[in-house]
């Protein structure tokens, strides 16, 4: 398969479209090469090829497109969506395929391996998915080849299927990995997943684009993968294990990747590797760094891209860009990049944009949706810029919070101006009262607004980055921090039953994930008095 990490020369064609999936229509020919559509290098008119050389190596934010063969190409910058099981939470896939709400989807797989105690020798049920007829036929690392993991969670064929070990944020895991596995969280428990385990899994279910293993710590001072459930922790901040566990994750990793290109996997079953990058500093991983821009020019002496070893890199620190613009500008620096930095707020957007991300996951709108909050913010417009932001001016929500009491009558969409599904056919009384009620439907609606609001919000970036260029994206960027508050408000919505596998803290869980569906009387009328600042009734 040719590779897939390609951008179209024609850079209109990413500033235009309110929704990724609906760019073009898929394409059924060999993708091109990679080539960035326009970054600050190539708006340089005057200067000379020096100049535009000098911009080339800075940190600057990039436009391009995501071209998978037969999958609808998808406009960068942008993002994908991070599914349960193939499903993106609260939405089932025909609604999805309708609000074009699915691009591309972010699997992992450790949600379909769990192990049933009284059939030990079970296999998993997505490995034991029929193939149809057509199949047979069909070259096992062609594009249109059979897809196990698309039929199995029901995706549509226009979308991008992206498979890695683990689930983003993956939990903390109480078993450590070794040297030749890692420790996954399933639902009947932990496991451990090998290098060959995973690449067999891989040729089995044939996603399109693959992240390999890496060797990653969560929690206990790793990686800060953290959500709405952990107010101590700040949920950007990824923090560097030590020295030694370090050079040890850098060493495994190198490791596995070299299996990984020695296996084959890429040609052998036609997947896009986008090879990991670890959350340590640049000097620890520099050497595994080498051995990655090494693969990448033996692809490119063997004169063709169909069985490249690396055709991407999955980003899990994005302040490492800032090294690989300096270092590998000419060999790591062409290749897409999948950011899996933790993002809450359109502010860790716009800056890892600014490093030069091209696609990001973004869990936070879920966990959004689950707490009642409704995005209300837009990309500026042109004719904001002309309208000064007074000194100590209030700054505009993020967010609403839907539970609140103020939205129990408001008869008026969710945010000014909005297309979704949701804000035409419905109000925020409504969706108040669904949460009130605790009804699923609030939390549908809800994701169908956010993840609507956050496409808008990609497709003013890339009009903006193609039209008027890098200059004026920084001028909005700064506009947009001024305008808004820099978080989102705490959602107060009773959200739905937390899973084990959702827990994204490390060490001991001080409470329950869940409220306990019955209690006593006596604490019901002490909540319900403290709620009302009445004497408690005496319960009989």
């Amino acid at each position: 398969m040719a590779s897939a990490a390609a951008c179209s020369s024609d850079p209109s064609s990413s500033s235009s479209p309110s929704s990724p999936a609906t760019t073009m229509p898929p394409s059924s020919s060999p993708a091109p090469l990679f080539r960035i559509l326009k970054t600050a290098a190539s708006s340089v008119v005057n200067g000379g090829n020096a100049a535009a050389e000098e911009i080339e190596r800075q940190v600057v934010p990039r436009l391009g497109i995501l071209t998978i063969p037969a999958r609808t190409p998808i406009a960068t910058p942008a993002f994908i969506a991070v599914t349960s099981r193939g499903v993106v939470p609260h939405v089932t896939p025909d609604n999805a395929v309708r609000t074009n709400l699915i691009n591309g989807a972010y699997c992992a797989l450790e949600d379909y391996i769990e192990n049933i105690p009284l059939k030990p020798g079970r296999r998993p049920p997505v490995f034991n998915t029929p193939l149809p007829p057509a199949a047979s036929s069909a070259s096992p690392s062609s594009p249109t080849a059979y897809s196990k993991l698309r039929t199995f969670t029901a995706l549509p064929s226009s979308a991008i299927t992206l498979l890695a070990p683990r689930r983003h944020p993956a939990a903390a895991s109480h078993l450590p990995n070794g040297p030749h596995h890692i420790s996954i969280v399933t639902s009947t428990g932990f496991q451990q997943l090998t290098v060959d385990r995973f690449n067999d899994a891989v040729d089995t279910l044939r996603p399109d684009i693959v992240v390999p293993l890496a060797d990653l710590t969560y929690g206990g001072g790793a990686s800060a993968h953290t959500g709405f459930n952990n107010a101590d922790a700040n949920p950007t901040t990824v923090k560097y294990p030590s020295a030694k566990r370090a050079l040890r994750m850098a060493e495994r990793t190198e490791d596995w990747m070299d299996k990984v290109h020695r296996d084959g996997l890429a040609k052998k079953t036609g997947a896009v590797v986008f090879a990991p990058t670890l959350p340590v500093p640049y000097a620890t991983q520099w050497q595994y760094l080498n051995r990655l821009s090494e693969l990448v020019e033996d692809d490119a002496e063997a004169g063709g891209s169909g069985s490249a070893s690396v055709s991407g890199l999955a980003v899990y620190d994005i302040d490492l860009l800032v090294d690989l613009h300096a270092d590998y500008a000419d060999t790591l620096g062409h290749l897409p990049r999948l950011s899996l930095h933790p993002v809450v707020t359109p502010h860790h957007v716009l800056r890892q944009v600014s490093l030069g991300a091209d696609i990001m996951l973004l869990p936070a709108i879920t966990d959004a949706s689950e707490h009642g909050l409704a995005y209300v913010f837009e990309w500026p417009s042109k004719e904001s810029l002309s309208q000064p932001i007074e000194a100590g001016a209030e700054r505009l929500p993020l967010a609403i919070d839907l539970s609140e009491m103020e939205h129990k009558a408001a008869v008026k969409p969710l945010s000014r101006d909005c297309t979704c599904p949701a804000c035409k056919a419905h109000h925020r009384a409504y969706i108040h009262h669904l949460l009130d009620a605790r009804e699923m439907l609030a939390w549908t609606l809800l994701q169908f607004h956010n993840h609507h609001v956050m496409t808008e919000f990609f497709a003013g970036i890339r009009k903006t980055l193609a039209e008027e260029g890098v200059e004026a994206f920084q001028q909005r960027a700064k506009h947009f921090q001024a305008t808004y508050e820099p978080e989102l408000p705490d959602g107060k919505a009773t959200r739905p039953r937390a899973r084990g596998y959702q827990v994204k803290t490390g060490g001991v869980v001080e409470t329950k994930l869940n409220k306990p569906a019955w209690g006593r009387l006596e604490d019901v009328a002490q909540e319900a008095s403290a709620a009302s600042d009445a004497p408690a009734p005496a319960v009989v």
